[in-house]
């Protein structure tokens, strides 16, 4: 009777060992199955190609699915585990590397971003011909680099090739001149994409005087006023305020001081007869 419970013991325990090693093979034959959808020609890559910093870097797996992915920055990990990388903030020549899988990896390295040319403005705002236009650009470069400008200005569609800095001179348009300058960006690799800006027209210039009257005089005073126009305008002169008996003709400002004694105050204008005017005052003292 002993005998018999012993062997039916020992069959039992047999019979255990022989479902833990099936269980067993069949764990291998799932972990087997599993590498096996990881084939050894899984291939990864980053997207796009000469990428720059601020691109949108992705992922891309072909013949497997399902894996995981780390990226680094110059050998520092960062922190996801997406298929895509945003580099806003990044420099060129970061090295980026993509890991994924059981190890397999894909490197790319941030090429040089052109720098742009955001907006430009000009001073001043209203210009006139004999006034210096200068222009005032506002660009950028995505790697921090210091950037340089080109600058090509036109007059009425005309290049000004005498000109190719920042300042127009006020001797290079008229006036209803139209004006513009394109910009091209550059930070010493390469250049961006040219800007152009429109100034507008030309406005009027007003004459100016340049002369002053005569401090002493006898009898009669006598001025010749001396003005000047850069729009080359015919400027009239007349009398705004003066003594009674005072005149404006052929140019000159007469008036005939005998009788008169005290000061007299004096106010001129020289109109060019296309908006533009300037004034210019004084004080007659006679007999004093």
């Amino acid at each position: 009777m002993r005998k018999k419970t012993i062997k039916t013991f020992s069959a039992v325990i047999l019979a255990a060992a022989a479902v833990a090693a099936a269980q067993s093979c069949d764990r291998k034959g799932e972990d087997a199955r599993v590498a096996d959808n990881r084939p050894e020609n899984a291939s990864i890559s980053i997207i796009p190609e000469n990428p720059k910093a601020g691109t949108m870097l992705r992922a891309v797996v072909t013949g497997a699915g399902g894996l995981t992915f780390r990226w680094e920055r110059n050998g520092e990990a960062l922190a996801t585990a997406a298929d895509t990388l945003d580099t806003s903030g990044f420099k060129k020549g970061d090295r980026i590397m993509l890991v994924a899988g059981r190890g397999e990896t894909a490197e790319t390295v941030l090429l040089n971003s052109p720098p742009v040319v955001r907006s430009v403005s000009f001073k001043p705002g209203e210009f006139s011909a004999g006034v210096d236009l200068q222009a005032e650009v506002e660009g950028w470069d995505a790697d921090g680099d210091a950037v340089e400008y080109e600058y090509q200005w036109t007059v009425n569609g005309q290049a000004v090739y005498s000109e190719t800095g920042p300042v127009l001179g006020g001797d290079r348009y008229e006036r209803g001149g139209e004006i513009s300058v394109s910009v091209v960006p550059y930070d010493g690799e390469e250049s961006g994409a040219f800007f152009e800006a429109k100034a507008g027209a030309a406005r009027n210039s007003p004459p100016r005087f340049t002369s002053v009257p005569p401090v002493e005089f006898s009898g009669t005073f006598v001025y010749k006023p001396a003005v000047s126009d850069k729009d080359a305008d015919a400027v009239s002169v007349s009398v705004v305020k003066g003594p009674e008996g005072m005149t404006a003709s052929s140019g000159a400002i007469e008036w005939n001081a005998r009788g008169h004694k005290g000061s007299f105050e004096v106010t001129l204008a020289a109109d060019d007869g296309n908006g533009g005017q300037s004034l210019q005052s004084f004080e007659l003292k006679v007999g004093q």
